[in-house]
């Protein structure tokens, strides 16, 4: 079937229908508005051939979409008839829908063109079409349906014989769109001009609506980073996305380096290539303190008395710092890249206040074994931290603490220091003491005592005696007060009772030696204790006392007798 034959057919409507259960014109995404707002009923025609156009007379067609065999065609609400038309398959004027057209209802439309198979046939009237594209990476449309494009820029499609819109579009390029027409040499004439013929490449290139910026640098440079328009788009070497026509500012930055900056226009689909070198801006600083220093830098320590460092022009700020100190701080003005030295602001010692005052005054005070003055006493300026406290005076016990300076804060001492006693003192202000000793009488006894009330003794004393003649012991119970005299010695006058039991031999031609018991009633006894102290726990004592006389077996009988004792001694003051 030839050309000519195909465009003497006419085409007609084998039905139309209201597709029930189709919601494609009511469906977000695929429903479409009128002039008016109002969502539009969408006709379906089922057909592979294209190059349709469609009239719907005063209300307008909304769109027409092509899509995998079929054709939608948008329509308002309420079109009462239709218009169709092809090139080679002739016309359908004034069709009149049979049913309604209802606002977002789906339609289905069935076509007839002369024979039944004419539409099978007209698909063979095909060719196939190319085109090679720059840049390779557009995207290609024909009749708005994408078509798949190589890494070569090429793409191809067969398109039936007639008229069809292409699009070819890039990002920072101008699109391009146009016609294009797809005819046989057959029905070529000399006034149609330049036809697609089969297997032609259509070549399309696309202008560049950008511009680019390509950076280059020497490898010292590498990484520094760059702004265009006070935005940071990347780091050196680099080339920039497409940027639009205009004016732009250049800034290149890189810490050690002055700024690279630089004014430049740039057109539609150029390319300016810039050489960027940087000069170097950096100060090589030496920072000085006292050898036992600490110098810190962006809050890490760094060196001890002396550090090197690579600074830009700035203000910066040096800590120095040291134990039991304030920070020193110093400020940095760096101007410009030349060598410097800097001497740093020395950390100043944390310092607090010592107040002393004592019972008695005078009393000698030393910190660290280091003299500071006599009670009262107040110290400023010292260094914070630990301190032995020593106090002392004579006749008292020395005073020792530890005691802490805190910075801006005084540290008060008050206190009475513990007087020192004499060694006799301690026997008599109370004490318990126990003896052992010999006396004139060939006794050997023992004593136990206590002082209390500083002065008040009160002792009770044993002593046993034998020879040949006698066995004699003795007991008794002592009342006395100590009288101290000097530093070591102490008198202490005593009354007591002392009860004896004693035991004779007697001899006779009869009966050999005969043991006599004489038993004596409790006797008042005197007494005088004279103590030598030779410290606060032993004392040598000598003990002189005196009997009053009585009768006993019609003799007189009196009793003197004085005692030596090594006194071993608990004393109850410290």
């Amino acid at each position: 079937m030839s050309t000519l034959e195909l465009a003497a057919q006419s085409i007609a409507v084998s039905s139309f229908r209201a597709l029930e259960n189709d919601l494609t014109a009511n469906t977000y995404g695929t429903m479409q508005k009128d002039h008016n707002g109002e969502i539009s009923a969408l006709i379906k025609i089922p057909t592979t051939v294209q190059g349709f156009t469609f009239d719907g007379g005063m209300v307008g067609i909304v769109k027409v979409e092509q899509h995998v065999g079929e054709i939608w065609v948008y329509v308002p609400h309420g079109i009462k008839r239709i218009s169709i038309f092809h090139q080679q398959l002739g016309h359908l004027r004034d069709y009149y829908f049979p049913v309604p057209i209802e606002k977002a209802r789906t339609y289905e439309l069935n076509l007839l063109a002369g024979k039944a198979q004419i539409f099978e046939d007209l698909t063979t009237y095909q060719q196939q079409v190319r085109f090679r594209v720059v840049p390779a990476n557009a995207s290609v449309e024909i009749d708005e349906e994408p078509i798949f494009v190589d890494e070569q820029g090429f793409a191809s499609k067969r398109l039936s014989y007639g008229k069809h819109s292409y699009r070819v579009s890039a990002v920072n390029h101008y699109t391009q769109a146009g016609s294009l027409e797809v005819k046989t040499p057959e029905t070529q004439t000399s006034s149609d001009g330049p036809y697609i013929a089969e297997n032609d490449i259509l070549q399309v290139q696309l202008k560049a609506n950008v511009g680019w910026i390509n950076m280059l640098a020497s490898k010292e440079f590498h990484g520094a980073y760059v702004y265009l328009n006070d935005e940071r788009i990347g780091q050196l070497p680099m080339k920039t996305e497409g940027l639009k026509s205009g004016d732009y500012r250049l800034r290149v930055m890189k810490p050690g380096y002055r700024n690279f900056e630089q004014a430049l226009q740039l057109s539609d689909g150029q390319t300016v290539e810039i050489q960027v070198s940087l000069q170097e801006n950096i100060a090589l600083v030496t920072l000085l303190a006292d050898e036992k220093t600490e110098i810190w830098f962006d809050g890490q320590f760094k060196a001890l008395g002396r550090y090197e460092l690579k600074l830009e022009p700035g203000d910066y700020y040096v800590e120095t710092r040291r134990t039991a100190h304030e920070r020193g701080i110093t400020q940095l003005q760096i101007r410009e890249p030349n060598p410097q030295s800097i001497r740093l602001n020395e950390p100043q010692p944390m310092m607090g206040s010592l107040s002393v005052q004592s019972e008695p005054q005078q009393t000698k005070v030393y910190l660290n074994d280091v003299f500071l003055g006599e009670t009262p006493l107040t110290q400023n300026d010292i260094n914070i931290g630990e301190y032995r406290l020593l106090m002392e005076t004579p006749g008292y016990f020395p005073l020792r603490q530890t005691i802490a300076i805190a910075h801006k804060d005084t540290f008060s001492v008050n206190v009475a220091l513990r007087k020192k006693l004499n060694n006799n003192e301690y026997l008599s202000n109370a004490s318990l003491y126990a003896g052992a000793g010999l006396s004139l009488q060939s006794f050997v006894g023992g004593s136990l005592g206590v002082y209390f009330a500083k002065g008040i003794n009160v002792e009770a004393n044993y002593r046993y005696g034998e020879t040949k003649e006698y066995i004699k012991q003795h007991a008794d119970i002592r009342l006395g007060y100590g009288l101290k005299m000097g530093k070591h010695f102490l008198l202490t006058p005593q009354a007591g009772l002392l009860a004896r039991k004693e035991k004779t031999y007697t001899w006779d031609y009869v009966n050999g030696y005969v043991l006599h018991d004489d038993l004596h009633v409790p006797e008042c006894l005197l007494a005088a204790r004279f103590q030598y102290c030779l410290n606060p726990y032993m004392s040598l004592s000598l003990s002189a006392q005196a009997v009053v006389a009585s009768k006993t077996a019609g003799k007189l009988v009196s009793q003197a007798d004085a005692l030596v004792h090594l006194n071993f001694v608990i004393p109850f003051t410290k």
